[in-house]
């Protein structure tokens, strides 16, 4: 069929079945959802790209802190706003790690609406957790930012995939800063 009209198939693991992400790909012009128990949880495989994703919320990547009191954060200079840096979350390391492991092309949405100096000092952790890995990292704010982000990767060829992932993170990270 002509590119126009293609629906790319998109596996989705159970967990991911609930909610406006499912809703919003079976709605999606492009896109072929099939549910599946056999993949990682939190995870979307794009078999015609070979391309695996691991959608995550920001906030699923750290262990928020207590806050700090007003004259320890000032003698430490640790802290993130009156709070602790963050920690990040070991089982979701974990599971990060093998995803990593079972994937060779693999992406990781960490979805958040406000991007809080909390959460931006989770993902910076994250992002260095992750640097010597081969995998791409990219922040979206909701589950239609995320549907986006599936269907033009679904559409490009593998090569433009990255030159698409790091066009989205420039925009995404200015928007923050």
């Amino acid at each position: 069929p002509p590119s126009s009209t293609r629906k790319y198939p998109v596996i989705l693991h159970s967990s991911l079945a609930q909610g406006q992400l499912f809703r919003l790909l079976q709605e999606n012009e492009c896109l072929k959802p099939r549910v599946s128990t056999a993949i990682l949880a939190r995870s979307c495989i794009l078999p015609t790209q070979s391309v695996a994703l691991l959608i995550l919320s920001i906030d699923d990547i750290y262990i928020l802190k207590k806050p700090i009191a007003p004259a320890s954060a000032e003698t430490t200079g640790t802290a993130c706003n009156g709070m602790q840096p963050p920690q990040l979350n070991t089982p979701m390391v974990k599971s990060v790690q093998e995803f990593i492991q079972l994937h060779r092309n693999c992406y990781i949405l960490l979805c958040g609406q406000d991007i809080t100096p909390q959460r931006l000092a989770a993902l910076d952790a994250f992002q260095r957790r992750f640097f010597n890995e081969h995998i791409s990292i990219a922040l979206v704010r909701d589950s239609t930012e995320c549907i986006q982000f599936i269907t033009g990767i679904a559409k490009v060829g593998k090569a433009e995939i990255r030159a698409k992932l790091h066009q989205h993170h420039r925009r995404t990270m200015q928007q923050c800063g």
